[in-house]
C-alpha cells in the first residue's frame, strides 16, 4: 500500500511543478478549513480559533490539508496525462468533500463554532459530532487517505483497468479491460 504511494509520488513529484502545486493546494485547503468557522461565527478570528482549538485537532486539520493537497496534485497529474480522468474523478471529489466535512466537524470544539455547525447539521447532528468527534475525524482522514491510495495505485500502474501509461515511453497507452 505505502509502496504504491511512494512509487506514484516519485513519478508525480519528479516534476517540480506538481510538488509546488501540492504545497499550494495544501495551503489553500488549510485556509479554507480554518476560514469556515472564522467567517461563519460572528466575532471569531483566526487568532481566537488557533488559541481555542486543542493541539490534536489543529494537527488533524493540518494532516487533512496536506493529504488533500497531495491527492489533488496527483489527480491533476492524472487529468493532465489523460489517465482515467473520468473514472477517477469521483474518488478525488469524495475525498475533497470528506475533508471539507471533517474540517467543519473538527471546528465543533468551541461553543461559538458549534452554533455555526447547527445551521448545517441541526441539533441532533451537533450532539452526535460532539460525542463522536474523534471517530468522525479518524474516518475523514481514512477516506482522504484511501483517495490518495487509489489515485496512487492508478499512477503506479497497479490497476490494469485505469492505470497511467508510462509517460517516459512515447505513445504508451493505458491498459484496457483489466479489473479496477
Amino acid at each position: 500500500m505505502l509502496s504504491d504511494i511512494q512509487l506514484a509520488a516519485g513519478i508525480v513529484f519528479g516534476e517540480r511543478r506538481y510538488l509546488l502545486l501540492a504545497a499550494l493546494l495544501s495551503m489553500a485547503c488549510l485556509l479554507v478549513y480554518v476560514s469556515i468557522p472564522v467567517l461563519t461565527v460572528p466575532g471569531n478570528s483566526y487568532e481566537f480559533l488557533v488559541l481555542s482549538t486543542p493541539l490534536p485537532e489543529l494537527l488533524a486539520i493540518g494532516a487533512l490539508s496536506a493529504l488533500m493537497g497531495l491527492t489533488m496534485s496527483m489527480q491533476a497529474f492524472c487529468w493532465k496525462n489523460s489517465i482515467g480522468a473520468a473514472k477517477g474523478a469521483g474518488v478525488g471529489f469524495a475525498g475533497f468533500i470528506s475533508g471539507a466535512v471533517g474540517s467543519l466537524f473538527a471546528s465543533a470544539s468551541c461553543a461559538g463554532c458549534v452554533s455555526a455547525v447547527f445551521s448545517f447539521v441541526g441539533f441532533g447532528g451537533v450532539l452526535f459530532l460532539i460525542e463522536h468527534k474523534a471517530e468522525v475525524t479518524a474516518l475523514t482522514l481514512g477516506v482522504v487517505f484511501l483517495s490518495l491510495y487509489f489515485t496512487s495505485k492508478r499512477i503506479a500502474g497497479k490497476c490494469d483497468y485505469c492505470s497511467v501509461p508510462d509517460i517516459r515511453k512515447k505513445g504508451a497507452q493505458p491498459a484496457k479491460g483489466g479489473t479496477p
